[in-house]
């Protein structure tokens, strides 16, 4: 009798073992929605993390790039998505906190629209100048527009990006004229600082280094309270003498509102225990990334704050929606 009921133990262990392995590989896959064209340093991140998320947990992530409206197009397909967790978007300051303060229109608001879920990366932004514009320095691209005989004009990723926000801080710095020129997001923006089409743009750190370290592109200050590990040479606005510059841009994963609390845990867990590898933050790291594993709470508070400070940073700096 116990022999018998050892097998049919040992048998039912087996068949619940194999429902759990046929749940996991037979699970539908996350679909990540990018919010900009492939290429970027965010779509290399997520390609990273869900790579890594096949592997470990037979968890498929799939990428989407559904670029346009910095970032809005992406945001709203997922935000009418369904609240199961299959759905979430790659989510960006500008595209999340900037881009709705500048234009209602935008038809979101992400409080209300949009659960956050976790942290992925943060990095500095580098202001960048082509190496043969005739500046060494920021106090020198401030009087450029005295100097030069030509328009200047600075890039962006898109109208209410990050690096829109902070252009127009550094055009307001030198009298408030230097003409904006929006892109489609960080990959055509580089290929204009490489080209000398603009004359200055504030670069995604793992561009910046690059370039920068083969002297593609002039590095005059960096975003953050302290100076960028990886290009640690390069001072902060603040040693410049400027301030407002503080910011970093972080990356984050969000979900359609209304999305369950054991969802939000899976998920989450999934995600930290993969940035937590070595082998994984060694490859964020080639891109100038830090590693930001934000709960769901630490990245609503985040958002929280972001929503009570750039107002009052967005109408100092006179940004306006283009």
């Amino acid at each position: 009798m116990l022999k018998t009921l050892s097998r049919i133990m040992v048998v039912a262990a087996a068949m619940l073992g194999g429902i759990a392995l046929a749940q996991i590989v037979s699970s539908p896959p996350i679909m990540v929605t990018v919010p900009f064209p492939a290429g970027g340093a965010g779509d290399a991140t997520v390609r990273i993390v869900g790579q890594r998320m096949q592997e470990k947990f037979g968890q498929n992530m799939v990428v989407e790039n559904r670029p346009g409206a910095n970032g809005g197009i992406g945001t709203k397909y997922v935000i009418k998505a369904k609240p199961d967790g299959r759905t979430l978007v790659l989510a960006t300051p500008g595209q999340i906190s900037i881009a709705p303060l500048l234009n209602a229109s935008v038809g979101f608001e992400a409080s209300k629209d949009l659960t956050p879920i976790t942290g992925l990366t943060l990095q500095p932004l580098f202001l960048a100048v082509p190496s043969s514009l005739p500046v060494k320095n920021l106090r020198e691209l401030l009087q450029l527009e005295k100097t030069s005989s030509q328009k200047v004009s600075f890039g962006s990723s898109g109208n209410g990006a990050m690096s829109h926000l902070l252009g127009t801080i550094i055009s307001t710095a030198g009298g408030g004229t230097f003409v904006h020129i929006p892109y489609s997001g960080g990959a055509p923006l580089l290929n204009a600082i490489l080209s000398g089409d603009i004359q200055f743009a504030f670069l995604a750190a793992a561009d910046a280094v690059r370039f920068g370290r083969s002297g593609k592109v002039k590095l005059l200050g960096v975003t953050g309270t302290s100076r960028s590990p990886f290009m640690p040479e390069i001072a902060t606005f603040r040693e410049l003498g400027l301030e407002g510059l503080e910011y970093q841009f972080w990356l984050g994963l969000l979900g359609p509102a209304g999305l369950p609390g054991a969802v939000i845990d899976q998920i989450q867990r999934q995600v930290h225990e993969v940035l937590a590898e070595p082998e994984t933050r060694n490859k964020l790291e080639q891109l100038s990334m830090v590693v930001w594993p934000a709960t769901a709470d630490q990245f609503a508070a985040t958002l929280k704050g972001e929503a009570l400070s750039y107002p009052k940073v967005i109408k100092e700096s006179g940004l306006k929606s283009e």
